[in-house]
């Protein structure tokens, strides 16, 4: 099992910490998966769960959204630990399963409860629920991008090379990394925004390197 998951999904260690957790729950799967579940309730409710972020990194995330209802946002997130200030980086739905559609929505908020203003957005995403998302930190800006594949190429040796190609990464937001806030923590969060459908996120892999370059 990876080191993150257990991490991710280890209530008593220290490097994963909850943010808002209400009733929200994290579990280990079979499959060597983490599944963070976000309660059904209205409003602005983010259900994080973070860790310190590296210096000038990139992350790799493998993640699947479990979106039932109108709504349902999940995905990953920037926090700043001494103001509770996030940007969250997911996707939602809009209408209910199987008829909605799935959107892409970079959102800032002054604290889990408290909604301050979209960042970018992007309707009727042709991504599906499983997808890669990345978080990247330079050191001057903070950027996040989507992947159907998650732009894997081999190198020469035949090795999987997360930085020899990254033409199949979109990215959908880019801002000075001191805008709003800055970021001293990263992690995962969900929210369901819907008072019957819970919401959740699955992550499958998660990959932290510091910025290349």
């Amino acid at each position: 099992m990876p080191d993150f998951v257990k991490l991710l999904s280890d209530e008593v260690n220290p490097t994963w910490l909850w943010e808002n957790q209400g009733a929200a729950v994290v579990a280990r799967l079979s499959t060597g998966c983490c599944l963070l579940q976000a309660p059904a309730g209205t409003g602005d409710n983010l259900r994080v769960r973070k860790k310190a972020a590296p210096v000038r990194y990139r992350i790799d995330a493998k993640l699947r959204v479990l979106l039932g209802g109108d709504l349902n946002f999940a995905g990953l997130c920037w926090r700043e630990s001494g103001t509770r200030r996030l940007v969250v980086v997911g996707m939602y739905l809009s209408g209910v399963a199987p008829g909605g559609f799935l959107g892409i929505s970079v959102d800032k908020y002054t604290r889990p409860d408290l909604f301050s203003a979209n960042a970018a957005a992007m309707g009727n995403s042709s991504l599906g629920p499983s997808f890669h998302m990345r978080l990247e930190d330079d050191g001057v800006n903070r950027r996040a991008y989507f992947s159907v594949d998650g732009g894997l190429r081999l190198n020469s040796l035949g090795v999987v090379d997360l930085w020899l190609d990254q033409s199949n990464w979109e990215r959908i937001y880019s801002e000075d990394r001191t805008t709003f806030m800055t970021a001293d923590e990263v992690g995962v969060f969900a929210c369901a925004y819907n008072a019957t459908y819970p919401c959740g996120v699955l992550v499958e892999s998660w990959i932290e390197r510091e910025y290349p370059g």
